[in-house]
Order: C-alpha cells, then structure tokens, then sequence
C-alpha cells in the first residue's frame, strides 16, 4: 500500500537559492530544530477538547486558509506558476499575520496548532482514501460533518460549518459532539493538504509521520509566514517590501519562538539577503542595503563557528556594493518587471521593448485568443497560429496513395498521368 502522507519541510522551504554548503559539519554543527518547550506546552494545552467553531473565529479561519494556500503553493513544481500564484498566497498570509497580532487571537492559534499536535502524535497507520481514514479513525466527527468523495477543501468547509450550525453549544448542540466534530475536521484538513503536497486524489493515504515540532506553536507560524513572505518579495524584485519583511523576521518581537532562535535560520538568511542587498543597491537605496548585508554577514559568522562555508553568499553583495562588480539583471516574470521598474532600476524604454509587449504576446498566445498583436520584430497573426483541435473523425481523410498523380512540368517527357490503380 502506497504510504504518501509524509509532511516532511520542503526543500525550499528557507532560501530557494541557497546552495549546499561546501563542508560538512563540523562537531556540534546546527543542526534543524527538533522538539522545544514550546510544543509540550502546546500539546498539554490540547489535552481537554476543543468545542471552538474554528471557522466563525477570524484568527483560526485564517490559519486554516493560509495552510491550504501553502499547501497548493508547494505543489507547484515549476517556477512560472508559483510567481503566478504569489499575488494570491501574499494576501492570505499577511491577513494571517494581522489577524494574530493581538494575544487574544495568538492564543486561539495556539490551542488549534496544539490539537494538531495531539493528532499528528496520537494517529496511526491506515490506507484509503481521505473520507476512508477520517471514517475509520474519527467515526462520529465523519458522521456529524457527512463527508463524501470527491473531498475538497471548499466541500470539507461547507460540511463544517453545516456541523457547526447544528452541534456547537450556543446553537443548542453538545460539547462532546463538537470536539468531534472538530478533531474529525482537524485531520481531514490534514489530510487534504498532504494530498495536495503529496501525489494526488485517488490514491491512498498511508501513516501520519508528520513532524509535529515544524510548527509547535502561533509565534512559529507567523514566523514562518513572515520568511516565506520575505522570499516572496525578493522573488518578485520587491525590494523594498523584501527589506520590510526581513526587518520585520530579524526583530525581537519576532525571534520569540525558539525556531526563529535556532542558527539554523539565522544560517539561512545569508543567501537571501544578500541577494536583496545587491538589488537594493541597484535600485539606489544603500542605506538599506548595507542593513540587509549585515544580515547576511550574521549568517556568515554563525555558519563559521559550525565549520559551514558561506562565504559566497557575502562576498559577491560586498563586491557589488563597493563597486568591485556589476550586479545582473534577470527578469523573467511581469511583476518582476513592474517592480524593476517602479524602483529604477530599468527604464521605460527597456521595460517597453523587452519585457511589456513580449510577455502580451506570450499570455495571448497561452490563451488561445483569436487577435494580433505587436512583436517586437514583426506582426503576429493569432488567428492563424491558434487553431482549434480537431478530433481525429472529423479531420478529412488523406489522399489515397493509388490515386491518379501527375507531374507540375506540362512539357516534360515525364509529363503524363499514370493511374497507380490499374498497375
């Protein structure tokens, strides 16, 4: 039986672009968190169940939005569709963040990400679909919520808040029916976002290895959202915004949790950073970007003291920011483009020619219009290029090969009409 449902960290989960380290490491090397304080004291926070409705609170509905825009966004596998997608994942996120500012919805979160814990530590193996696990590990929460295949998460939301309308104490339903509601809802939703993560529907689900201490408490995640959203802006050219963002991860308020304090984060905010230097110094803002270089150089000395070289990543920002080299640059997607522009560091002109009526083509040509539009070099008829598909039993049937031939010379010798058939 196929056993897919393995939450591990993606790969590119702290810096895309970071590199494998030259050397090994050295003896008691960093090494990535393991469990803290902060989970035991999560998972003795969920020991009592949870009759919340998790959807009508604004602080949890946006913690369950946020992981399922993660968990498409990892699936993604190819570059174009996750810039594509960062508009949407950006929003998500920093509502996540704004709606946890206060203690109050912090600590919602944290009772939410406590039972995912008790779950994550309490569930076996089982094989099936979705439905079929959930069925068999939480049989009266699946009841209550009614869930059939096809299981989405639209489907899955609007069985609960049905559930919740008609189980939660206040709408004159019991505790106990909600916990089960609840806990059926919290590891269906799992499920689901291994799914998406995983190889897809119809296949089975197999047993719940996830590592509980990736996410042990609210200040972790937001943690979390604020590195994935700092990537982001880097990704898109957004230098200023990415500047914002890694101010914002690197303060005191936000190293609370013990995975932001753990040098291996620290570590991985080198190559980053100072990328973000070199392309705030092209957009002219040198004050920020020795600030981001800074950052890196932090990284660079934790990484020494582990026998971890990281040189690279600081040397070439430091090169470009002393005028030692010219930094490159590669735009790739419209909204790299945009905000390449919008901070000087290409001009209209280029913008224009290169990027702006090139990437018009390539959408309409993507989309199939039937229109035209201006190449750079010459005109493009979409109209011609864009056809239709046609099945095989409507296309004309092909010419015989013992049909009658004749050669385009009228005055030739071999000017005559041979009949293939007669032969």
């Amino acid at each position: 039986m196929l056993s897919w449902f393995r939450w591990l960290r993606p790969k590119g989960d702290l810096s895309p672009t970071t590199p494998k380290p030259d050397a090994s490491p050295a003896e008691g090397a960093a090494i990535p968190p393991g469990p803290s304080s902060a989970t035991v004291r999560s998972f003795a926070l969920a020991q009592v169940g949870d009759a919340t409705d998790y959807l009508a609170t604004p602080s949890v509905a946006a913690y369950f939005d946020a992981r399922e825009h993660e968990a498409y966004y990892q699936a993604l596998k190819r570059v174009g569709p996750q810039r594509d997608f960062h508009e949407r994942l950006v929003g998500i996120l920093e509502r996540f963040i704004e709606l946890t500012n206060s203690p109050l919805g912090a600590a919602v979160v944290d009772r939410v990400i406590a039972e995912s814990i008790r779950i994550e530590r309490s569930t076996g193996a089982a094989g099936g679909t979705p439905v079929e696990v959930a069925r068999a590990l939480y049989p009266k929460g699946t009841e209550l919520l009614g869930l059939a295949e096809p299981l989405t998460f639209e489907s899955l939301r609007s069985a609960y808040r049905s559930a919740a309308r008609q189980n939660h104490p206040d709408a004159g339903g019991s505790h106990d029916a909600m916990v089960a509601v609840n806990q059926a809802f919290h590891f269906t939703h799992l499920l689901l976002r291994a799914r998406e993560v995983g190889v897809g529907a119809g296949e089975t689900v197999g047993a719940v290895t996830v590592d509980a201490a990736e996410i042990s408490d609210c200040a972790t995640y937001r943690y979390k959202c604020g590195e994935r959203l700092f990537l982001i802006a880097l990704d898109d050219w957004n230098a200023d915004g990415a500047f914002m963002w890694l101010e914002r991860i690197t303060s005191d308020r936000w190293q609370q949790s013990t995975y932001a304090k753990h040098p291996w984060h620290r570590m991985a905010l080198s190559a980053p950073a100072g990328k973000l230097a070199m392309r705030l110094s092209l957009a002219g803002l040198r004050e920020q970007a020795s600030q981001a270089l800074a950052v890196a150089r932090r990284g660079l000395q934790e990484a020494q003291k582990h026998g971890l070289s990281y040189e690279p990543f600081v040397r070439e920002p430091e090169d470009v920011l002393a005028g030692r080299r010219r930094a490159q640059i590669v735009l790739n997607h419209q909204r790299q483009a945009d905000n390449a522009l919008r901070l000087g560091v290409i001009d209209a002109k280029r913008y224009q020619r290169r990027y702006l009526s090139g990437w018009r083509s390539l959408k309409l040509c993507r989309t199939g219009m039937r229109t035209s539009c201006v190449n750079s070099r010459r005109r493009v008829d979409f109209s011609a290029t864009c056809r239709p598909i046609v099945s095989r039993e409507a296309r004309p049937p092909k010419a015989n090969s013992f049909q009658n031939r004749a050669t385009t010379s009228p005055g030739s010798p071999s000017s005559r009409t041979t009949n293939r058939e007669s032969i």
